[in-house]
């Protein structure tokens, strides 16, 4: 018996299984080809010291392009190490 795990398709409509094991491969290949560690919102507002509604019109605005695995959001580590180290300005 195999597991699954039910997903949507982009409009949030039609469900369709998936197999385990192959989303664990596709969720690896993603992370190979991006060597960059993830963070979730929280740790990136607690790092910046913002609103979590701050992240979200810094997406908006194209300032902090979040990434988007399924429904989650997160960011990648260097943009946000870049921002600490003063590599990028914070906007006003």
């Amino acid at each position: 018996m195999n597991d699954y795990l039910i997903a949507f398709d982009d409009n949030g409509q039609v469900p369709r299984p998936i197999p385990i094991g192959e989303l664990v491969a596709a969720i690896d290949a993603s992370l190979r080809q991006q060597p960059d560690r993830l963070l979730s919102r929280r740790t990136v507002a607690e790092r910046l010291h913002v609103n979590v509604s701050t992240l979200w019109r810094w997406a908006r605005t194209g300032y902090l392009v979040p990434v988007h695995i399924g429904r989650s959001v997160w960011y990648r580590e260097l943009e946000i190490r870049r921002l600490e180290c003063g590599e990028r300005d914070l906007p006003q």
